[in-house]
């Protein structure tokens, strides 16, 4: 949307926005520091589902003696098979609502504050472009209006105080920001890299090799150097499940402040706030690509591993790696899914008219 079209600034409109945001972040900090009882529902939510699943084969008899009792009409008691399939499709009407919180494992605070606040932080900026856009507006057109004016900066006071906020909450934001974290990423690139050049199979490095000489582009990069470790199949494994842990966890912390801002109404208040604002405003699926990427790497490293603690000259099970694949495209199906329902319900809320215009595309993937 151009300047020219843009909706003047309305205070009383963004006020509204302003109170959901300070309550999205009273409430990220009643998060617990650390908390595994999500879980532990998710154990006890897959072990219910698992025997209601079973029990789906068992009711349809039960249901054909309740279906005894009704005709005599002694008694009207409910069908147990619909119920059963309610539950049982449970997580599936979930995933076609772009709603992954039934995967949730973890609550952590610092991770939590880090999306709330990051989420926060962006939006405000782009409130804060409208008022000094309105504010320039005036001054150019009418700079003797005084009150406008003012008010504009009241409202700019307003944004640079909730911004202030939000900055000084998220601690993981501020760590990033000063670059010391850029260690940990380096420092798992020199372990990770070299070894899963020396843990591919003989053929894959040797197909590689005669593209790019990997051996000389690491050491040029720094990740690598003659006298590197390698790291041995096991400890992969162990990494690539220690890493698919974090990503998990990550994910977590992602659905929690979802979660947050859905029960406090911010979502909705956004939709309304900033669409009457002329802003066009997205929030990346963090959540569904953070399962995707971890799904990937549990599977492709549970696949090296396989590779290479087999015995030299025996033949890999043909249907292994087709059950890896078919785990890996079934998860990876599912992560496209809730992105695709969830940009799809975006833009069915901000009006859900052409689809395949431009105007259209713009809602639904914002700018």
């Amino acid at each position: 949307m151009s300047d020219a079209s843009r909706p003047d600034w309305q205070a009383h409109q963004a006020d509204t926005l302003l109170e959901a945001y300070l309550r999205c972040l009273e409430a990220a900090e009643r998060v617990p520091f650390f908390s595994l009882f999500p879980y532990l529902r998710l154990f006890a939510a897959l072990f219910l589902w698992e025997f209601a699943l079973t029990a789906l084969f068992i009711v349809p008899v039960l249901d054909i003696g309740i279906a005894g009792l009704r005709l005599t009409g002694a008694a009207r008691p409910d069908w147990l098979t619909p119920r059963l399939a309610r539950y049982v499709w449970r997580p599936f009407r979930g995933v076609w609502n772009g709603d992954l919180s039934g995967l949730q494992i973890v609550r952590i605070r610092s991770v939590t504050k880090a999306f709330v606040c990051g989420h926060i932080s962006a939006s405000v900026d782009t409130l804060q472009f409208s008022v000094s856009r309105a504010r320039l507006a005036c001054l150019m057109a009418n700079g003797d209006d005084a009150a406008r004016i003012a008010a504009l900066e009241a409202d700019q006071k307003k944004l640079d105080l909730l911004t202030d906020m939000a900055k000084s909450q998220n601690k993981i934001g501020a760590l990033l920001a000063t670059g010391s974290a850029s260690a940990v990423p380096v420092a798992a690139a020199k372990v990770a890299i070299p070894a899963l050049v020396q843990l591919l199979p003989a053929n894959v490095t040797r197909r590689i090799g005669d593209y790019v000489p990997l051996t000389g582009l690491l050491k040029t990069l720094g990740l690598t150097s003659d006298n590197a470790e390698i790291a041995t199949p096991t400890l992969l494994l162990f990494a690539g499940a220690f890493l698919t842990f974090v990503l998990v966890s990550v994910m977590s912390c992602h659905i929690e402040k979802r979660r947050i801002f859905r029960e406090t109404g911010t979502y909705a208040t956004e939709t309304t706030v900033l669409g009457a604002l002329g802003i066009d405003f997205s929030e990346m699926p963090m959540d569904a690509l953070l399962f995707a990427g971890a799904i990937a790497t549990g599977f492709l490293a549970q696949m090296l591993y396989d590779i290479n603690v087999m015995p030299a000259g025996v033949a890999r099970d043909a249907q292994v790696d087709r059950r890896l694949a078919v785990n890996i495209l079934f998860y990876g199906a599912i992560a496209v899914v809730v992105i695709a329902r969830r940009w799809y319900l975006r833009w069915k809320a901000r009006g859900g008219t052409g689809l395949f215009s431009y105007r259209g595309l713009r809602a639904m993937f914002g700018s």
